[in-house]
């Protein structure tokens, strides 16, 4: 299992992210965006133990709009999930 991020314009929409994770079983914590991952100033994003097509189909099932979704490498770089 990977360990992911998702970015989110707003802190509601990743508030309701994390909700719709956990309630799935997905442990999910919400926090400022890294900076290496930020596209226009601060936001934030949801980190979930989970693989990227578990978290998009999820997400997209709910509504829930997300920017991008990002997977640590073992080098421990983010790097962007392909869809």
């Amino acid at each position: 299992m990977s360990q992911i991020c998702v970015t989110f314009r707003s802190i509601t929409a990743a508030q309701n992210a994390a909700r719709a994770l956990e309630q799935a079983g997905l442990p999910a914590q919400v926090l400022r965006t890294p900076r290496a991952l930020q596209e226009q100033g601060c936001g934030y994003c949801v980190r979930a133990p989970a693989e990227p097509e578990t978290i998009r189909q999820l997400l997209t099932a709910e509504r829930i709009a997300f920017r991008r979704l990002y997977r640590r490498g073992a080098d421990g770089a983010w790097q962007e999930a392909e869809p």
